[in-house]
């Protein structure tokens, strides 16, 4: 070989050369990408016998897991404030961990094993230091129950019993206001079948008044519950066939009869081609009636408390609201609401019946922090603002509420549809 001359290579198999390069490289690939994910999932260690206290009384063991600090120091979401935290697999499988306890040689040194989803953790980087433990039981001394501290709480209850027979108003003898549902859903049904016998299916109402009237004793008649109502033809006024009307429906001879509650005899419609003539009353003051004027289908009596604790409303016969949780005798939101309770429904007389439901209704949403952001919705979050109780915290609040508010907010509705139609 001459010196200074330069010595080459040649390749003899260049497609074996690509291939051993590719499979480099894929290797090299491969292992950044696991140093890449060790690198993500943090490995945690989870030691759970540093969350558990051990108590001991008698024979009994206890075992208390403070699961609220094992999520924080494992970074895991808290399914109390994170609705989206159920999901996660490790929290899943912490939150349904099961500790079973075992009494050993020594009197005070309990064995604890712990029944968990360890695959679901390992997927989160999480290991248990240990799955089975022993630690002392804090023994605690037995002490007789204390007797509980009994409040008496005021409530309106029934002096009287309200006699059978016709009525004579609409509450009964300690000032309470009757189940008129019957009577409420007989006046729906006479207004439907008229407006569909004049209008068809094309037709708008609005119950504009209603009355209570007691005849005079001997008469043929006893009493009346009288709804006026305005009717108008929808559509085009080309098409109508005659002019708007009112009329009322009498629901005649109300009575009460224990078991069976309010019922009626019968029932009257009659058209008016003007209101006036639809709210005219002559007939019954020329008889010498007691007519009794009712707001949105509700009885006022002279001893009936207007205001509550919350400043609105009230319900006769249940203690007044109070700001829950410091001793709260009763609430929309704690308690359930029967429909005899709704029909004792009282107020400031500056609302019908209709709008105090409304206002029940939005404190059971008030109750779950409801925000109210709605501009129509601005005379409630008046209304809460004023209550020391109200923290405006939630906009989606109905997640967080209990088969009890449920069951109100339903019943609520229903009779609130049924005084509006």
């Amino acid at each position: 070989m001459e010196q200074g001359k330069k010595k080459t290579y040649t390749v003899k198999d260049p497609a074996r050369l690509a291939v051993v390069v590719a499979a480099a490289v894929g290797i090299l690939l491969l292992v950044l990408g696991w140093v890449f994910f060790l690198g993500r999932v943090r490995r945690q260690t989870a030691d759970l016998a540093a969350y558990t206290t051990l108590t001991r009384t008698g024979e009994t063991v206890t075992a208390v897991l403070d699961v609220d600090s094992l999520l924080t120091e494992l970074a895991l979401p808290d399914p109390r404030t994170d609705p989206k935290a159920a999901r996660n697999p490790a929290v899943k499988a912490l939150m349904n961990m099961e500790l079973t306890l075992a009494f050993t040689e020594e009197p005070d040194v309990i064995a604890v094993t712990a029944d968990v989803n360890e695959g679901a953790l390992k997927r989160k980087g999480i290991v248990l230091k240990e799955r089975t433990w022993t630690g002392p039981a804090k023994v605690l001394p037995r002490t007789a129950p204390e007797e509980p501290i009994l409040t008496e709480q005021v409530v309106d209850k029934p002096k009287t019993v309200l006699r059978e027979g016709y009525l004579a108003a609409l509450l009964d003898e300690e000032g309470k206001g009757l189940n008129l549902g019957p009577v409420c859903e007989k006046v729906r049904f006479e207004r439907d079948r008229l407006s569909k016998e004049i209008f068809g299916n094309n037709y708008v109402t609005s119950k504009t008044n209603v009355w209570f009237i007691v005849y005079p004793e001997g008469s043929e008649r006893h009493n009346a519950y009288r709804a006026l109502f305005t009717l108008a033809e929808t559509g085009e006024p080309e098409v109508r066939s005659i002019r708007n009307c009112c009329f009322t429906v009498d629901v005649l001879d109300l009575s009460y009869r224990e078991g069976t509650g309010v019922g009626f005899a019968k029932t009257d419609v009659a058209i008016y081609p003007t209101y006036e003539e639809a709210s005219s009353l002559a007939e019954f003051t020329a008889q010498g009636c007691t007519i009794t004027e009712l707001a949105g289908g509700s009885a006022q009596g002279p001893d009936r408390p207007s205001f509550d604790y919350n400043g609105f409303v009230r319900f006769v016969g249940l203690p007044m609201s109070h700001p829950l949780p410091d001793g709260s005798l009763w609430s929309p939101s704690s308690d359930p609401l029967e429909e005899d309770d709704l029909w004792r429904l009282v107020g400031n007389g500056e609302y019908t019946m209709a709008e105090l439901l409304d206002y029940v209704c939005m404190e059971i949403y008030a109750r779950r922090g409801y925000t109210f952001p709605n501009e129509d919705q601005t005379v409630y979050r008046q209304h809460f603002d004023a209550c020391d109780w109200y923290r405006a915290t939630e906009d989606a609040p109905e997640r967080f509420m209990t088969a009890t508010e449920r069951d109100n907010l339903n019943r609520l509705r229903r009779l609130k549809d049924l005084l509006e139609s």
